[in-house]
């Protein structure tokens, strides 16, 4: 983890199950890492956070040094992580504002909420991800996104012991969203889902959050959000 100066982080383990507590729960016991953050300030402020893991073995890490990125415009929080491969630059930006970089690869520009590039020891791009946003770039390298975030209002939520959806105001809804994560926000709080179907149902469209049993009960919501994704 990489604080700022306003920032602590803690790094444990916590409760890790995983499931609906029916046939799909599988990971009873189950412990995974938590990086708690405490900030101190203004909590109306918007910030940006970020945390690296590396799943490489102590005696042979992947990672082999991660550099915090400050943003010469505008807001976000950016991270250079050297591998054994090459090096991965990703930035994590603030709904509605574009961000610029200086990196050892070149200027990374994004408006997404999270942007990553992965160049090879070479510097030839491996990969590129954007989500939430409608572009990023890194030298000449560049990743754009129409419609990159689908909201809307809720229209019914409905929960039986098999199934539970949302019955949103959007018409279509691209079947790719499946497994995508599906945002709520109620007057107190915001929770996700993983989508597991989608049924369009004339004007408004059926985005389940359990079918057959499997998944989890929708709770009571407002409105409902989808960051969509691209990638080279």
């Amino acid at each position: 983890a990489l604080p700022q100066g306003n920032e602590q982080v803690f790094i444990g383990d916590g409760w890790g199950e995983r499931g609906t507590g029916l046939r799909d729960n599988i990971m009873t016991g189950e412990t995974v890492p938590y990086v708690v953050r405490r900030k101190t300030g203004n909590p109306a402020d918007n910030s940006a956070f970020a945390s690296v893991f590396d799943v490489g073995l102590q005696a042979n890490p992947f990672v082999l040094n991660v550099q915090r990125l400050v943003p010469t415009q505008g807001q976000g929080v950016g991270i250079c992580i050297t591998t054994q491969r090459g090096q991965d630059l990703v930035a994590v930006g603030l709904p509605g504002q574009t961000a610029v970089y200086e990196t050892p690869c070149g200027i990374l520009e994004t408006s997404g909420q999270i942007a990553a590039f992965s160049l090879l020891s070479n510097n030839r791009l491996d990969f590129a991800y954007l989500i939430g946003g409608a572009r990023a770039s890194l030298s000449h390298h560049e990743i754009n996104l129409s419609e990159p975030v689908l909201h809307g209002a809720i229209l019914e939520q409905v929960t039986t012991s098999a199934a539970s959806y949302y019955r949103i105001d959007h018409p279509t809804i691209d079947p790719a969203v499946l497994g995508h994560v599906f945002m709520v926000e109620g007057e107190l709080y915001q929770t996700a889902y993983p989508v597991r179907k989608v049924e369009p149902q004339g004007n408004s469209c059926l985005i389940f959050t359990k079918s057959d049993g499997l998944g989890y009960d929708a709770i009571e919501a407002k409105s409902w959000k989808i960051f969509r994704s691209a990638s080279l």
